[in-house]
């Protein structure tokens, strides 16, 4: 089933390779604290999005997540320009 799941992604997505959509699915697990096994279910049940209309309408817009191994610095500044906190990504 996770295997499954990291196909859905990668396609759905345009992720670079597997270790990217495994790395999603781990991530979203954690985050959210829902087993791998389940999470990986959903996205294989979950009906793809319609082009050109709204997945969830309910929701406001956001930006997608950061592709694993991008690791964009979005760690927010004050206005003297000091952080706030450290970056969230770190680069292996």
């Amino acid at each position: 089933m996770i295997g499954v799941a990291q196909g859905i992604l990668l396609a759905r997505y345009e992720l670079p390779g597997p270790d990217a959509a495994f790395t999603l699915l781990r991530e979203g697990s954690q985050r959210h604290n829902l087993p791998l096994r389940v999470l990986a279910s959903a996205v294989v049940t979950a009906p793809p999005p319609q082009s050109g209309t709204r997945w969830f309408t309910a929701r406001s817009a956001h930006l997608p997540p950061p592709t694993p191994g991008s690791c964009a610095d979005t760690a927010s500044t004050h206005t003297t320009g000091a952080r706030s906190s450290p970056p969230r990504c770190t680069r292996r």
